[in-house]
Protein backbone atom coordinates (compact mmCIF):
# COMPACT_ATOMS: atom_id res chain seq x y z
CA UNK A 1 0.00 0.00 0.00
CA UNK A 2 1.61 3.10 -1.18
CA UNK A 3 1.67 6.61 0.93
CA UNK A 4 -0.58 9.27 0.18
CA UNK A 5 1.46 12.22 -1.78
CA UNK A 6 1.46 15.25 0.38
CA UNK A 7 -0.19 18.10 -1.28
CA UNK A 8 1.69 20.66 0.14
CA UNK A 9 5.27 21.40 -1.29
CA UNK A 10 8.53 20.84 0.85
CA UNK A 11 9.29 24.45 1.09
CA UNK A 12 5.92 25.46 2.51
CA UNK A 13 6.57 23.28 5.21
CA UNK A 14 9.75 24.72 5.88
CA UNK A 15 8.49 28.21 5.53
CA UNK A 16 5.54 27.80 8.18
CA UNK A 17 8.19 26.05 10.33
CA UNK A 18 10.68 28.85 10.22
CA UNK A 19 7.91 31.27 10.99
CA UNK A 20 7.20 29.57 14.16
CA UNK A 21 10.24 29.15 15.49
CA UNK A 22 12.02 30.62 18.23
CA UNK A 23 15.25 29.33 18.44
CA UNK A 24 17.83 31.29 16.11
CA UNK A 25 19.94 27.83 16.11
CA UNK A 26 17.14 26.68 14.09
CA UNK A 27 16.22 29.71 12.21
CA UNK A 28 19.49 29.31 10.80
CA UNK A 29 19.20 25.05 10.07
CA UNK A 30 15.62 26.17 8.22
CA UNK A 31 16.84 29.10 6.56
CA UNK A 32 19.40 27.11 5.00
CA UNK A 33 16.79 24.35 4.07
CA UNK A 34 14.27 26.79 2.82
CA UNK A 35 16.84 28.50 0.34
CA UNK A 36 17.94 24.87 -0.75
CA UNK A 37 14.26 23.71 -1.25
CA UNK A 38 13.31 26.65 -3.31
CA UNK A 39 15.94 26.34 -5.60
CA UNK A 40 14.85 22.78 -5.84
CA UNK A 41 11.45 23.57 -6.71
CA UNK A 42 12.17 26.32 -9.49
CA UNK A 43 14.23 23.89 -11.14
CA UNK A 44 11.24 21.34 -11.32
CA UNK A 45 8.15 23.40 -11.69
CA UNK A 46 7.04 24.78 -15.37
CA UNK A 47 6.32 27.72 -16.72
CA UNK A 48 2.55 28.43 -17.38
CA UNK A 49 -0.38 29.35 -15.58
CA UNK A 50 -0.50 25.87 -13.41
CA UNK A 51 2.09 27.09 -11.72
CA UNK A 52 1.48 30.68 -11.05
CA UNK A 53 -0.44 30.59 -7.82
CA UNK A 54 2.64 28.69 -6.42
CA UNK A 55 4.85 31.01 -8.36
CA UNK A 56 3.90 34.31 -6.40
CA UNK A 57 3.39 32.28 -3.48
CA UNK A 58 7.13 31.52 -3.31
CA UNK A 59 7.80 34.82 -4.10
CA UNK A 60 5.89 36.22 -0.75
CA UNK A 61 7.72 33.57 1.18
CA UNK A 62 10.92 34.78 -0.03
CA UNK A 63 10.29 38.21 0.77
CA UNK A 64 9.13 36.60 4.53
CA UNK A 65 12.67 34.85 4.35
CA UNK A 66 14.62 38.10 4.24
CA UNK A 67 12.36 39.85 7.07
CA UNK A 68 13.50 36.84 8.63
CA UNK A 69 17.30 37.03 7.84
CA UNK A 70 17.42 40.93 8.72
CA UNK A 71 15.16 41.60 11.57
CA UNK A 72 15.48 38.20 13.75
CA UNK A 73 18.91 36.62 12.63
CA UNK A 74 19.98 40.67 12.18
CA UNK A 75 21.64 39.15 8.73
CA UNK A 76 22.53 42.46 6.60
CA UNK A 77 20.33 43.40 3.90
CA UNK A 78 21.53 43.33 0.20
CA UNK A 79 22.45 46.95 -0.84
CA UNK A 80 23.23 47.54 -4.25
CA UNK A 81 26.16 49.81 -6.08
CA UNK A 82 24.82 52.93 -4.96
CA UNK A 83 25.57 56.12 -7.25
CA UNK A 84 27.14 59.53 -6.45
CA UNK A 85 23.84 60.76 -5.73
CA UNK A 86 23.23 58.48 -2.79
CA UNK A 87 20.45 56.87 -3.97
CA UNK A 88 20.54 53.26 -2.75
CA UNK A 89 16.86 52.00 -3.53
CA UNK A 90 18.88 50.34 -6.81
CA UNK A 91 18.99 46.80 -7.14
CA UNK A 92 21.88 44.42 -7.39
CA UNK A 93 22.90 43.77 -11.02
CA UNK A 94 23.63 40.09 -11.81
CA UNK A 95 25.01 38.65 -14.86
CA UNK A 96 24.61 34.52 -15.27
CA UNK A 97 27.31 33.09 -17.21
CA UNK A 98 26.75 29.31 -17.73
CA UNK A 99 27.03 27.06 -20.86
CA UNK A 100 23.75 24.90 -19.68
CA UNK A 101 20.50 27.03 -20.57
CA UNK A 102 18.66 24.07 -17.66
CA UNK A 103 21.55 25.91 -14.60
CA UNK A 104 20.79 29.27 -16.21
CA UNK A 105 17.16 29.19 -16.34
CA UNK A 106 16.92 27.54 -12.42
CA UNK A 107 19.63 30.20 -11.75
CA UNK A 108 17.28 32.65 -12.57
CA UNK A 109 14.27 31.65 -11.29
CA UNK A 110 15.77 31.40 -7.73
CA UNK A 111 16.97 34.65 -8.08
CA UNK A 112 13.71 36.31 -9.27
CA UNK A 113 12.44 35.48 -6.26
CA UNK A 114 14.51 38.13 -4.21
CA UNK A 115 13.15 41.33 -5.08
CA UNK A 116 16.93 43.21 -3.81
CA UNK A 117 18.72 41.05 -7.34
CA UNK A 118 18.24 41.87 -11.02
CA UNK A 119 19.28 39.67 -13.34
CA UNK A 120 20.48 42.25 -16.19
CA UNK A 121 21.71 39.22 -18.58
CA UNK A 122 22.96 36.04 -19.66
CA UNK A 123 26.32 34.49 -20.83
CA UNK A 124 26.91 30.81 -22.51
CA UNK A 125 30.11 30.76 -23.34
CA UNK A 126 33.72 32.99 -21.59
CA UNK A 127 33.42 35.51 -24.85
CA UNK A 128 29.67 36.22 -24.03
CA UNK A 129 30.53 37.15 -20.23
CA UNK A 130 33.83 39.35 -21.14
CA UNK A 131 31.38 41.01 -23.51
CA UNK A 132 28.15 41.30 -21.45
CA UNK A 133 30.70 42.12 -18.35
CA UNK A 134 31.91 45.58 -20.52
CA UNK A 135 28.21 46.54 -21.89
CA UNK A 136 26.08 46.03 -19.03
CA UNK A 137 28.27 46.74 -15.89
CA UNK A 138 26.69 44.26 -13.47
CA UNK A 139 27.95 44.38 -9.74
CA UNK A 140 27.96 41.08 -9.66
CA UNK A 141 28.80 37.77 -12.48
CA UNK A 142 27.73 34.61 -11.47
CA UNK A 143 30.23 32.54 -13.45
CA UNK A 144 30.43 28.20 -14.11
CA UNK A 145 33.91 27.52 -14.25
CA UNK A 146 34.02 24.73 -17.26
CA UNK A 147 32.17 26.87 -20.11
CA UNK A 148 33.22 26.48 -24.01
CA UNK A 149 36.10 28.99 -25.25
CA UNK A 150 38.56 29.48 -28.22
CA UNK A 151 42.11 28.72 -28.10
CA UNK A 152 43.03 32.26 -27.76
CA UNK A 153 40.81 32.90 -25.05
CA UNK A 154 42.77 33.58 -21.61
CA UNK A 155 41.13 34.02 -18.22
CA UNK A 156 43.00 37.65 -18.25
CA UNK A 157 40.07 38.49 -20.43
CA UNK A 158 37.67 38.24 -17.81
CA UNK A 159 39.42 39.79 -15.14
CA UNK A 160 40.66 42.54 -17.43
CA UNK A 161 36.60 43.08 -17.79
CA UNK A 162 35.85 42.72 -14.20
CA UNK A 163 38.64 45.66 -13.44
CA UNK A 164 37.65 47.79 -16.05
CA UNK A 165 33.64 47.71 -15.29
CA UNK A 166 34.49 47.35 -11.11
CA UNK A 167 32.33 43.51 -11.48
CA UNK A 168 32.53 41.23 -8.63
CA UNK A 169 33.01 37.69 -9.48
CA UNK A 170 31.34 34.84 -8.23
CA UNK A 171 32.39 31.17 -9.74
CA UNK A 172 30.57 28.09 -9.08
CA UNK A 173 31.37 24.40 -10.29
CA UNK A 174 31.18 20.67 -9.84
CA UNK A 175 34.35 19.98 -8.92
CA UNK A 176 36.04 22.16 -5.29
CA UNK A 177 39.62 20.88 -5.53
CA UNK A 178 42.35 22.52 -5.39
CA UNK A 179 42.93 23.36 -9.04
CA UNK A 180 39.74 24.63 -9.63
CA UNK A 181 39.90 27.09 -6.72
CA UNK A 182 43.03 28.07 -8.35
CA UNK A 183 41.49 28.62 -11.88
CA UNK A 184 38.76 30.60 -9.48
CA UNK A 185 41.30 32.81 -8.28
CA UNK A 186 43.26 33.26 -11.50
CA UNK A 187 39.65 34.83 -13.12
CA UNK A 188 39.86 37.08 -9.77
CA UNK A 189 37.04 35.43 -8.26
CA UNK A 190 35.78 36.51 -4.75
CA UNK A 191 33.73 33.69 -4.15
CA UNK A 192 33.90 30.02 -5.10
CA UNK A 193 30.74 27.76 -4.87
CA UNK A 194 30.03 24.22 -5.18
CA UNK A 195 27.70 23.87 -7.83
CA UNK A 196 25.43 21.30 -6.54
CA UNK A 197 24.45 23.16 -3.13
CA UNK A 198 23.60 26.77 -4.87
CA UNK A 199 19.93 26.42 -3.67
CA UNK A 200 22.00 26.99 0.50
CA UNK A 201 24.64 29.21 -0.96
CA UNK A 202 24.07 31.57 -4.07
CA UNK A 203 21.86 34.57 -2.89
CA UNK A 204 23.70 34.63 0.61
CA UNK A 205 26.69 34.59 -1.61
CA UNK A 206 25.57 37.67 -3.44
CA UNK A 207 24.27 39.29 -0.58
CA UNK A 208 27.53 39.52 1.10
CA UNK A 209 29.43 40.36 -2.37
CA UNK A 210 27.19 43.26 -2.82
CA UNK A 211 27.94 44.54 0.78
CA UNK A 212 31.10 44.58 0.37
Amino acid sequence: MTSPVDPIPHWRHLYEQMCGESDTSRVIELVAQFEEAIFSRGQEIKDGAEHRAEWEAMKRATKGLLRIQTQILGWPAVVANAPENGDRTMLVAVLIADDREILRNAIRKVLDLDPNIKIVGEAENFPQTVTLTRELHPRIVVMDLPMPAPEDFSHRDVKRALDETGSKLITMSVWHDDASRALAASYGAFTFLDKSNLGKLLIPAIRQLALS
